[in-house]
C-alpha cells in the first residue's frame, strides 16, 4: 500500500496550521499581554470636550462627553501602545483602540485647540472620528505629536512581529519539506523492507519444507538403520553356520585321517588274511571310501554355499551401509545449510521488524 503524503497536501495543512497559529497569536497577544504585564501609563491629558462621528450617525458629530480623561498606555510585553479614554469620576470607556495604521487623518481644527483622527478599531463601532477640544493648543500640540509618534512606533512593532513571523514561516515550512523528504525515504524503506519480508517469508516456507523432509529422511534413516541391524544379526548368525560347517569339516578331515589308518592298518594286515576274506574287507573298504567321498562333498557344498550367501549378504550390507552413510552426510550438510539459512532470515526478521516499529512511530 502507497502511504505517500501529497507535499502540496502537506505545505497548504502546514500553511493553514501556521496562519492559524498567527491569528490566534494576534488575537490573543493583547489579551494576554494584559493579563501577564501590567501596561505602563506613558501620558494623560483632560479634554474639555469629546465628539464622535460614525456612519451610524448618519455622519454626524455626536458630543459623547466633557472632561475626559484620555491616557496612553505601553503594553510591556508587546510594546504597542493604545488610548483609552473615559470621564471623570466614571467608569464607562468612551475610547480604546490601539494606535497604528488604523488611526489616519490625524489633524487640528478650529482655533488649533482641537484634534481630530479616524479609526476602525475603537470597541468594534466600525469606523469612527474623534474630535477632541483641549484648554490651550500648547497641550493640544503635545497630544498630537504623541499620538502620531505612538503611530509611528506600533507600526515599527508590527513590521518586526511580521518579520519574525515570515522567519517563523518560512523555517516552519522547511521542516515541512525536510520532514516530507525523510518520510519518501523512510516509505521507500519500508516498501524495500516489504519486498525483503516477502522474500523471507518465502525463504521460511522453503525451511519449512526443507526441515519435513529432513525429518522425513531421519525417519527412513532410522527405518534403515533397524534393517541394517536386524541384517547384520542375520550375517553373525550365517558365520556362526558357518564357524559350524568349519568345525564339522574339520572333524570330518580327522575321521577322514583314522579311517585312512584304519585302512593302512587293514591292508597290512590283508596280507595275511586270506584271499576271501580280504576279498571282503576290500568291498567294505571301498564302500567307507565312497560314502567318506559323499560326504565331503556333500560339506564341500554346503560350505561353497554358506560361503557365497556370506559374501553376498557382505557386499549387500556394505552398499547399503556406505549409501546411508553418504546420505546422511549430505543431511547433515543440507540440515546445517538449513539452520544457517533459518538464522540469517531469523536477524532479517527481527531487523524489518524493528524499522518497521520505527516506521509505525514516524507515522505517529
Amino acid at each position: 500500500m502507497d502511504n505517500k503524503i501529497d507535499p502540496v497536501w502537506s505545505f497548504d495543512v502546514g500553511m493553514s496550521i501556521l496562519e492559524n497559529l498567527q491569528n490566534y497569536s494576534t488575537m490573543n497577544l493583547m489579551e494576554t499581554a494584559d493579563n501577564t504585564h501590567s501596561p505602563k501609563e506613558i501620558d494623560s491629558f483632560q479634554v474639555e470636550k469629546l465628539y464622535e462621528m460614525n456612519k451610524d450617525d448618519d455622519d454626524k458629530w455626536k458630543d459623547r462627553g466633557n472632561k475626559v480623561q484620555l491616557t496612553f498606555k505601553k503594553d510591556m510585553e508587546s510594546g504597542r501602545v493604545k488610548i483609552i479614554g473615559n470621564e471623570n469620576n466614571a467608569e464607562k470607556i468612551l475610547i480604546n483602540h490601539d494606535i497604528d495604521q488604523n488611526v489616519r487623518n490625524i489633524k487640528k481644527g478650529g482655533s488649533g485647540k482641537q484634534v481630530q483622527w479616524t479609526t476602525d478599531q475603537n470597541q468594534s463601532h466600525g469606523l469612527s472620528t474623534f474630535r477632541v477640544e483641549f484648554q490651550d493648543l500648547e497641550i493640544a500640540d503635545k497630544f498630537q505629536e504623541l499620538i502620531e509618534h505612538s503611530a509611528q512606533k506600533n507600526q515599527e512593532v508590527d513590521d518586526r512581529y511580521t518579520q519574525n513571523e515570515e522567519a517563523d514561516e518560512k523555517e516552519k515550512v522547511t521542516d515541512i519539506n525536510v520532514s516530507n523528504e525523510k518520510y519518501d525515504k523512510l516509505r521507500d524503506d519500508y516498501q524495500t523492507l516489504e519486498i525483503e519480508k516477502n522474500k523471507l517469508e518465502e525463504s521460511c516456507k522453503e525451511s519449512i519444507i526443507m526441515k519435513r523432509e529432513l525429518e522425513q529422511l531421519r525417519q527412513n534413516e532410522s527405518k534403515q538403520i533397524v534393517a541394517l541391524k536386524e541384517t547384520k544379526a542375520k550375517t553373525d548368525q550365517l558365520e556362526k553356520v558357518l564357524m559350524e560347517l568349519q568345525n564339522g569339516k574339520n572333524r570330518l578331515h580327522e575321521e577322514v585321517s583314522i579311517l585312512r589308518r584304519q585302512y593302512q592298518k587293514i591292508k597290512s594286515e590283508n596280507m595275511k588274511l586270506s584271499s576271501e576274506h580280504s576279498d571282503k574287507l576290500k568291498t567294505e573298504l571301498q564302500s567307507h571310501q565312497e560314502t567318506i567321498k559323499e560326504l565331503t562333498r556333500s560339506y564341500t557344498d554346503k560350505i561353497q554355499e554358506l560361503e557365497s550367501r556370506h559374501h553376498t549378504l557382505l557386499n549387500e550390507s556394505q552398499t547399503k551401509y556406505e549409501a546411508l552413510t553418504a546420505k546422511y552426510k549430505d543431511q547433515i550438510r543440507r540440515t546445517v545449510e538449513s539452520n544457517k539459512k533459518i538464522k540469517a532470515q531469523q536477524s532479517r526478521i527481527k531487523q524489518f521488524e524493528e524499522r518497521d516499529e520505527e516506521l509505525n512511530e514516524i507515522k505517529k
